[in-house]
Formats: structure tokens, C-alpha cells, sequence
């Protein structure tokens, strides 16, 4: 069975989406029904946009389905750090996806995938109608800090990687709640929407293998996770990044329209350097 993928994203997270999105369907283009892009007008009318919808369209034949949104309902929210308030458009999937829509892969733009996800073509709600979705435990240390909060929480997942049940969220009309809880409790929340979702959707997911979102990794593992998860500011593309799997993001770059000169300059020798060399050989380029 097919399944549907969405991203959330703005416009400073184009070229990592369209690495992931890559990256995807290298290993899963006949797993997929739709993609979905939830974005707002600045990011889905950008030049980084069109170029991956183009190349996506020739290079796989699928069209991105762009949902442009008015992303100002966020506004009230907790955004900081590396994180925008388009980590929220997650919340309201339910209103803005199609209604045909009963479930999807939701998948974070820092992630890079390696093999086929089979498994996605085989989960389903109907054996349990009342799970809100499935995910990789992102273990204890959040517990303890949301206990104030949720006084019965005993598991924690990570929000990079979810295959959501969009009908029940549909049914039960949550995004006006979950928007609502992370407005009145921001100043307790540290993990932004994954807090939001794991105290509202608590005792309502199951387990994914924690190779389908493998985060916070230290060194390589024996066999290739299936998902690579870039969190918290260990992307490939800032300037010090000590990632384990760091090179799979530039392999895959350097297949889409934005692997460039200075994209291997940044590479071969990093952001900071790149400031001062770029500009050099444009100029001996004479472009």
C-alpha cells in the first residue's frame, strides 16, 4: 500500500527539504502516492522552491503538492534558537491536508533516508483507530521535566519522524487544542511541537524501530539506519558539524540543482572559509 508524505517548512529550509525529499525517492518513488509541502507564500513562491518542484517532476514525475498557508495563528507561539514557527504547522495537518487524507508519513526537513521504508506501506489504524500516531522513543530525559505538566507521561518520542493517524486528528477537531495548550504553556515547554504533541497524544502512539529516526548519533553504527535525523545544531551544512553521517547529506546534495562551486567549497573546507574563497574565484571565473 502507498502512503503520503508531508513536510513542514519555510523558506530557510528549502535546500535541506529538497535533499530529503531526494533522498526519499532514490530508495521509495514507488511507495509514494502525494507529496504535500505545508509552507507559507514567502517560501512556496521562493526560487529554491521552483527549482526542486522542476527538478522533482523530471527527475521522479511526481508533482509537490504545495499548501500555502497563512502561517500568523503561530505567532503566539515559542520560537527560538534553530527552530521557526513552522515547526508548528505540524500541529493543524489535519485542516490543512485534503480530506482524502486519512494518514501520512510526516517527515522533519534535516533528515536524509537511505534505503526503502517498506514498513510505512504496512502500518494502519484500523486494528487500533484510537492511536494517534507512531514514532521513535526519544528516551527519559524529557519525562521527568513534562511531569508537572502531564503527571501520568511515562514515554517520550521524537517529532522528526511520524507516521500520523490525520483522520482521528480530523475527527476529534485537536488542532484548535493543540495550538491552544502550546500558547498557554509555552514558558514550560522546551522541545517546542514535540512537547506539545507527546503531552496530547500521551498513551496514544506506538514504537517505530529506532532506526526509521536515528538522532543524536554518536558514532557509525554496524548497519546504516534507514532515516538519519540532523537534530538540535549538528546539521552538515553549518560550519563546525562533527555528525557521523555528515557526508551522506553532501552525496545527496550533489545530486540536486543546488550542488554547486561554493557548495563544494563549504564541503571541502567549511562555511567560514567559504566567505573568504568564493568571492576569489568568481571573480577568476569571471562570473
Amino acid at each position: 500500500m502507498k502512503f503520503n508524505v508531508v513536510y513542514t517548512i519555510d523558506r530557510a529550509y528549502q535546500v535541506p527539504f529538497c535533499c530529503s525529499l531526494t533522498s526519499l525517492l532514490s530508495h521509495n518513488k514507488g511507495l509514494i502516492d502525494r507529496v504535500f509541502v505545508v509552507q507559507n507564500v514567502q517560501s512556496a513562491s521562493s526560487e529554491e522552491f521552483k527549482k526542486t518542484s522542476s527538478f522533482v517532476n523530471e527527475a521522479y514525475g511526481l508533482n509537490i503538492n504545495s499548501i500555502e498557508i497563512d502561517d500568523s495563528q503561530f505567532n503566539e507561539l515559542r520560537a527560538d534558537r534553530h527552530v521557526s514557527h513552522a515547526t508548528y504547522y505540524r500541529l493543524c495537518l489535519a485542516d490543512f491536508l485534503p480530506n482524502d487524507v486519512q494518514s501520512i508519513l510526516l517527515l522533519d526537513p534535516d533528515t536524509i533516508i537511505t534505503k526503502e521504508l517498506s514498513l510505512f506501506s504496512e502500518l494502519d489504524f484500523l486494528e487500533n483507530p484510537e492511536l494517534m500516531c507512531y514514532a521513535v522513543d526519544h528516551g527519559y530525559g524529557s519525562i521527568d521535566r513534562l511531569k508537572s505538566l502531564c503527571p501520568t507521561l511515562e514515554s517520550y518520542f521524537n517529532a522528526g519522524v511520524l507516521f500520523l493517524n490525520i483522520q482521528l486528528m480530523r475527527n476529534e477537531n485537536i488542532s484548535p487544542t493543540l495550538i491552544r495548550y502550546g500558547i498557554d504553556n509555552k514558558d514550560g515547554l522546551l522541545f517546542w511541537d514535540q512537547d506539545i504533541l507527546n503531552i496530547l497524544f500521551n498513551k496514544r502512539w506506538k514504537k517505530l524501530p529506532p532506526s526509521y529516526n536515528a538522532f543524536d548519533i554518536k558514532k557509525k553504527l554496524v548497519q546504516t539506519p534507514e532515516i538519519i535525523h540532523y537534530t538540535g545544531n549538528r546539521k552538515p551544512w553549518n560550519i563546525i558539524c562533527d555528525h557521523v553521517y555528515r557526508e551522506l547529506y553532501w552525496q545527496v546534495l550533489s545530486r540536486t540543482p543546488f550542488y554547486n562551486f561554493k557548495s563544494i567549497i563549504r564541503e571541502k573546507f567549511g562555511g567560514l572559509i567559504t566567505l573568504f574563497l568564493v568571492p576569489i574565484i568568481t571573480v577568476i571565473r569571471g562570473n
